[in-house]
């Protein structure tokens, strides 16, 4: 994504791999979806970041969390899924 002039940023959702914290191993869409305006956040503090145009790629379970994310957080302007899979709805 950085050679086609992308930021790119990857992050561990609350209390999975190498995030910290307790609980380990949650599936929460709450703190889930959080954690993606929290990225948001820290990008825009970045200044070679346009804050007008910051996205969500999802893969896997986080596919459906950036989906949420982007509709309660509306400084994310684009959202794209790969293997949307709702871990929180298969667990319950």
């Amino acid at each position: 994504m950085a050679e086609r002039g992308f930021v790119a940023l990857a992050f561990d959702p609350s209390y999975n791999g190498y995030s910290g914290g307790e609980p380990r191993h949650i599936s929460s869409p709450d703190l889930f979806v959080e954690d993606f305006s929290a990225a948001v956040d820290y990008l825009g503090t970045r200044p070679f970041v346009d804050r007008n145009q910051i996205g969500v790629i999802g893969m896997c379970g986080s596919g459906s969390f950036g989906i949420s994310a982007a509709q309660v957080d509306r400084r994310i302007k684009a959202v794209a899924t790969i293997s949307m899979y709702d871990i929180s709805r298969v667990a319950a």
